[in-house]
């Protein structure tokens, strides 16, 4: 059965082709010669370079792009990753398969299936009973209609647009799925995991899809399934499901953000909404010296939480292969054994240790940066070729000789790295003491008053001025370092989960550029839905984010603060969320140390219900995009 897609109209921002896409401005030149590779190990792709339908594509969707609309169908005709390496799927499947054999025979939607590479693999491995692929694109047909027509097939195609929420309601209402028993929000089962149901896909558009509201299509429509878990809609009415979906690499990361001076609003509620995990990852990239870019944490963190990943993923059976790791992975396990199962290293160790590794022919791109790897070889060049940096003088001169412009320019990086090691290692003095200073207070708040909790105020006085004093002192670049490394120290040791990153059950494989075509980094999310809060309606989710909009603002702020930002007067609402001053929940004693981005869902739960029972709350706040409104920003819409 097929039906007729809906066709939605979305905005596109007019944005200049980067690096990744020609600069020409011939029709049709799209995309650089780079992506457009194929590789002879997957034949799929070099059948996908050679249709002529590509040059056609592209030539339609560089017009479209000069346009100030562009229709949602042609979108996903002429802007989709397809995946063509087997050996991934195969991998993937052998790496999880344990978690999915409860689905053997269960039912799949498969949203945009494309080529159906993936499709096939995980038909094969689970032999549905029913298997939809949900695909708007003609395109895609002499792929997908010799699986239909198989004698036997459980295949079955569906016409529609997975961007488009009313499709997908068509699809529950068309009958495809007669095994499956709608349920209703509300109802006794209404929460209970459908586990006879597996929803899949590739979310890939290249160049880049922007949202309504967000800045991609990926991260709009898996924030609004995950609510949709909560009100019964689309996939979900059958009950909440599961969904393994591929899509970019970025904006996945910002799905389950890596560091804490990473996490967002729009992460806070992917991890409100549903339990996340990362399965596959793109290869380490370049890390220029700025926070935000690469792993988005300092080297020493982003090794331990790596450890940690892959002690768990083993004690489940879960052993990384060798075609699916990198260097990184190896470095994590030898730290592990040279420190006895911690894999703590200082900021300095760290460093030295990623210098021996560089100079020994293994590369430490993504932990180590641009610029250090760079003074790292340049180092080593100058004791293999002095005569390049030092310029002899002429016979019957004074002196030894003169340094060469390299030389200079060398001296010049290697004081700035130097001035940079001097500081990272006072902002971990800092970081040091205010973890000390967290572990001091929840000692506090779990003592009877008397001489031994005096004792452990006076030191938590000592610590907290210590830590403001490091603020203070630093050098203003590197202040909210401090901060930063306090909170990822507090992540990756303490039991309440504030980044789901550091809880990861096991380490994702590393896919390369080249298993799908064009060749991008991609990943793929394994998304679980967290229970609805018992007796929420359906519009809870509407005004929980409007609130966390708000409060998260300025994500490093106090609790006490950002309350503050809300509404004058709301800081007293702290005193309505137990959870705030519970150790064993991740709160802390002193509020002003707890930043916003290190809440939990509970933290921000309790304190929504306070503000919602306020008598002096804002009589304005009265519909659910007030705070979103109010900084100008509409924030995410339903779409479909």
């Amino acid at each position: 059965m097929s039906c007729r897609p809906r066709l939605a109209v979305l905005r596109l921002t007019r944005r200049p082709l980067g690096s990744r896409y020609a600069s020409t401005k011939k029709l049709g030149r799209l995309w650089t010669e780079e992506p457009l590779k194929s590789s002879s190990k997957y034949p799929l792709s070099v059948e996908l370079a050679q249709d002529n339908s590509t040059q056609k594509a592209a030539d339609k969707l560089q017009n479209s792009i000069t346009k100030d609309t562009i229709h949602s169908h042609r979108l996903n005709l002429y802007m989709r990753t397809q995946i063509v390496s087997p050996s991934l799927c195969d991998d993937v499947l052998e790496y999880i398969g344990h978690s999915l054999e409860k689905y053997r025979g269960c039912d799949i939607i498969d949203l945009n299936p494309g080529v159906g590479l993936w499709s096939q693999k995980l038909h094969e491995f689970l032999q549905p009973r029913t298997h939809i692929l949900f695909e708007s694109s003609e395109r895609f047909d002499p792929y997908l209609n010799p699986l239909i027509d198989k004698p036997g097939s459980t295949y079955k195609l569906f016409r529609g647009n997975a961007a488009v929420h009313k499709d997908i309601d068509e699809l529950v209402a068309s009958g495809l799925l007669p095994h499956q028993k709608r349920v209703r929000h509300g109802d006794a089962n209404a929460q209970e995991p459908n586990n006879s149901l597996l929803v899949t896909g590739t979310l890939l558009w290249d160049p880049k899809l922007p949202g309504i509201g967000f800045d991609s299509m990926v991260k709009q429509l898996l924030v609004q399934w995950g609510a949709k878990a909560w009100s019964n809609e689309v996939f979900h009415s059958f009950g909440p499901v599961r969904s393994l979906f591929w899509g970019a690499n970025d904006d996945l990361i910002g799905c389950i953000p890596r560091a804490a001076g990473n996490k967002t609003k729009y992460s806070f509620y992917m991890s409100m909404l549903a339990k996340n995990t990362q399965v596959v990852t793109a290869p380490q990239t370049y890390r220029s010296a700025g926070r935000s870019a690469g792993v988005g944490r300092e080297a020493q963190y982003a090794i331990r939480s790596l450890a940690e990943a892959m002690r768990r993923g083993r004690d489940n059976g879960m052993m990384l292969p060798v075609h699916r790791r990198e260097n990184v992975h190896t470095f994590a396990e030898e730290i592990d054994r040279l420190t006895d199962g911690t894999a703590r290293l200082s900021s300095q160790e760290m460093h030295d240790y990623l210098k021996e590794k560089e100079m020994a022919g293994f590369s430490t791109l993504g932990l180590s940066t641009e610029a250090n790897i760079a003074l790292f070889h340049a180092h080593e060049d100058m004791k293999k070729h002095p005569d390049k940096y030092i310029k002899k003088s002429p016979p019957g001169t004074k002196g030894d000789g003169s340094a060469t412009r390299e030389a200079r320019a060398w001296a010049v990086k290697r004081a700035n790295a130097k001035r940079v090691k001097i500081i990272k290692n006072e902002v971990e003095i800092y970081a040091q003491a205010g973890e000390e200073l967290y572990d001091l207070e929840c000692q506090a708040l779990g003592m009877q008053d008397g001489p031994e909790k005096e004792t452990v105020l006076a030191a938590i006085q000592e610590k907290d001025e210590k830590v403001q004093f490091g603020l203070e002192s630093v050098d203003i670049l590197y202040r909210t370092g401090i901060s930063s490394e306090i909170d990822d120290r507090i992540s990756l040791r303490d039991p309440v989960q504030r980044l789901e990153w550091d809880h990861r059950p096991y380490e994702p494989l590393i896919t390369h550029p080249d298993e799908v075509w064009p060749q991008s980094r991609v990943g793929l999310i394994d998304s679980t839905p967290r229970p609805a809060p018992p007796g929420v309606d359906l519009d809870w989710f509407e005004w929980i984010q409007d609130f966390v909009h708000g409060l998260l603002t300025f994500p490093t702020a106090s609790v006490t603060a950002a309350l503050e930002h809300l509404q004058p007067g709301a800081s007293q609402l702290v005193e309505e969320a137990p959870s705030l001053h519970d150790p064993k929940k991740g709160g802390r004693k002193n509020l002003e140390h707890l930043r916003t981005r290190m809440m939990t869902t509970e933290m921000v739960n309790e304190l929504y219900t306070a503000y919602e029972n306020w008598p002096f709350k804002d009589q304005d706040a009265n519909h659910t995009k007030y705070f979103r409104l109010r900084s100008g920003h509409a924030g995410p819409s339903r779409v479909g």
